[in-house]
């Protein structure tokens, strides 16, 4: 019996998948692609979510800096 797997540890899934394709178990393969592949797509998402915030935050950063030719005043 294998421990089952935390489903946010894809590198322990992928071990596992490699280790499996070294043995041969296409069965073990096909049963836990699936999930895995839900994972990427999660992750993936992820990626680009974050992708936007950083640049809504490098839009405001830009506009907040003044022009190079204007000095920047101190309150």
């Amino acid at each position: 019996m294998t421990t089952p797997l935390s489903p946010n540890d894809g590198d322990a899934w992928i071990r596992r998948l490699e280790q499996a394709h070294d043995e041969g178990r296409a069965d073990f393969i096909q049963a836990n692609m699936p999930a895995l592949e839900r994972l990427i797509a999660r992750v993936q998402e992820r990626l680009v979510e974050i992708a936007r915030r950083q640049y809504r935050l490098r839009v405001v950063r830009h506009r907040g800096e003044p022009p190079a030719n204007r000095p920047v005043r101190r309150s």
